[in-house]
């Protein structure tokens, strides 16, 4: 059984939020102020070197649906109810995976995601874009705290970093409350997917850095992204141990759980990510070997709601939801027969 850290991450996310200093904060923002900030923006983006960098669109806010909204929430932590009253702008360059909302909470929040446990490459991508902005307008800065943001909880670094952890043998042992109080030491939290409210659906559990004060970017960054090795060595171990003690029991839910997956007429979100849970974790301990884990986890969010609903164009009621997500797992399996 080869379990490494890295089969037990399933994504990195690293987010800056930064203010100019010539501008209030978007909530004190009129019109007029904010057409001028973005047309200063849209000229620093024009700059040679983030032009060589990256390829990137502007959309406004008023051109997102309904779909598309449940989406950046999923893939970026982005309510769009929070900003109904106000007008902003998305950025974005989908093959580089970075994303810039302006004028949102604040000025810019610059993102950047990727598969796996990438946060030092995604900070150092991000950094370096964040370097060509600086160079071009001046931020709001305080020389002892820091960046200001819209959010006390942001000031100081400005930064989030995140990773999304399958962690299904912690969870099953209880051993997960432990991580939850051991990482909240650190000023770290630990939490289930945006869509949902109970922590660790799914087995699913995210690590982010609540702390922006007092710490360098680098050093929250080194951070997480040790925590996240340690706690992958523990899922690990504890995965092994499950294997060898209740061996019968494991391969049976997996089992049971490829056959519903491969099989079935209709599966709401919260049956899905049970059943996912379970064939990502027989993948990882070579009861599966047809599948890979990275296509696996892709499906993870082509079946989330609003992806599946900006997919077939078109708003869908619970159960052709239900059935829409059903059918993609039946295709996906059969290929991966």
């Amino acid at each position: 059984m080869a379990l490494t850290v890295e089969s037990c991450v399933i994504e990195s996310r690293v987010w800056l939020s930064r203010n100019i200093k010539a501008y209030p904060f978007p909530i004190a923002m009129n019109k007029e102020m904010n057409h001028q900030m973005i047309d200063e923006l849209e000229q620093v983006f024009q700059s040679e070197k983030i032009r060589n960098m990256y390829h990137l669109s502007w959309r406004s806010s008023h051109e997102i649906g309904y779909a598309e909204q449940q989406v950046l929430q999923l893939k970026y932590g982005i309510n769009h109810k929070r900003f109904e009253d106000r007008i902003y702008q998305m950025v974005e360059d989908r093959v580089a995976k970075l994303m810039i909302f302006v004028g949102a909470d604040d000025h810019l929040r610059i993102q950047m995601h990727g598969e796996g446990l990438r946060l030092i490459d995604l900070w150092e991508s991000i950094d370096d874009f964040d370097d060509q902005i600086d160079n071009a307008v001046e931020y709001a800065f305080d020389t002892e705290l820091g960046y200001l943001t819209s959010h006390v909880t942001d000031v100081g670094t400005g930064i989030h970093a995140s990773v999304l952890l399958h962690l299904p043998a912690l969870t099953a042992t209880g051993y997960i409350e432990r991580v939850n109080q051991a990482a909240s030491q650190l000023g770290l939290t630990v939490s289930g997917l945006s869509e949902l409210s109970a922590i660790g659906s799914g087995d699913l559990y995210r690590i982010e850095n609540h702390v922006t004060l007092g710490r360098s970017e680098r050093e929250i960054v080194d951070t997480i992204s040790e925590v996240v090795r340690q706690i992958a060595i523990k899922e690990n171990d504890a995965l092994e141990t499950l294997m060898v003690s209740r061996r019968l029991e494991m391969e049976d839910k997996i089992n049971r759980s490829i056959g519903i997956l491969s099989k079935a007429r209709l599966l709401d979100r919260k049956e899905y990510l049970e059943h996912y849970s379970n064939v990502r974790m027989g993948i990882r301990v070579g009861i599966l070997k047809d599948t890979q884990v990275l296509k696996l986890d892709e499906l993870l969010f082509q079946t989330d709601s609003g992806v599946l609903q900006m997919t077939c164009g078109k708003l869908m009621n619970a159960l052709e939801l239900k059935a829409q997500r059903a059918s993609i797992c039946r295709v996906f399996f059969e290929q991966e027969a």
